[in-house]
């Protein structure tokens, strides 16, 4: 099983770089594990919310675990 976690910015009620998204996206990880979750930016639906520079960056700069998680 794998988990699609793709354009989370539409759902975010804050601003860049969507703060608030944190938690929930976090519990999701949590639940899967990092190995079995997917990010993507669902570039297509969000032109209109966000950049693709604040959507990508919200994840690898911004996202509180990033540092601890391991590239693949």
């Amino acid at each position: 099983m794998a988990i699609k976690i793709t354009g989370a910015c539409t759902y975010s009620l804050q601003s860049f770089p969507y703060r608030d998204l944190w938690e929930p996206v976090g519990r999701v990880i949590d639940t899967f594990g990092v190995d079995r979750c997917m990010w993507g930016t669902d570039w297509t639906r969000t032109t209109n919310i966000v950049s693709y520079d604040q959507d990508v960056s919200a994840f690898r700069d911004h996202w509180p675990l990033s540092a601890g998680i391991e590239q693949r």
